[in-house]
């Protein structure tokens, strides 16, 4: 079997992002922002300790990787140089869009509604617009 350890994927495909990009793309946003890595970790992974298990050694599954690269190019704060070296996907426009009940499933409970989660691939809005 064939096994690619994604943290030097970047030698093998030199544009797609590597862990070590997530990480400094992680620890740059939070230090513009002032957050703590572990809250911006939170924000994109839906888990805190996430940035830890990464700088440890962990690795990301394609999808993963893709959705982290996404969320920071999509929410990358104004006036912040994106790092150098760092492949930067088009940004998307974050998902601002609360569920409603006509877009459930007939059937289906209000209380499975659900708030966009990056970690599923959905944008985070800070100020949703009107």
């Amino acid at each position: 079997m064939f096994s690619v350890d994604m943290r030097n994927i970047g030698r093998i495909i030199p544009h797609m992002a590597t862990v070590e990009h997530i990480i400094l793309l992680l620890e740059t946003y939070a230090a513009a922002i002032g957050r703590s890595d572990r809250r911006v970790s939170t924000v994109v992974f839906n888990r805190g300790g996430r940035i830890d298990s990464l700088r440890a050694g962990a690795d990301l599954t394609t999808r993963q990787a893709e959705r982290a690269m996404q969320w920071f190019s999509a929410n990358w704060p104004a006036g912040v140089d994106w790092p150098e070296g760092v492949p930067r996907p088009a940004p998307e426009a974050p998902d601002c869009r609360p569920p409603t009940a006509e877009a459930r499933p007939s059937g289906t409970p209000s209380s499975a509604l659900r708030a966009p989660s990056p970690a599923r691939g959905e944008g985070v809005c800070g100020e949703a617009a009107e």
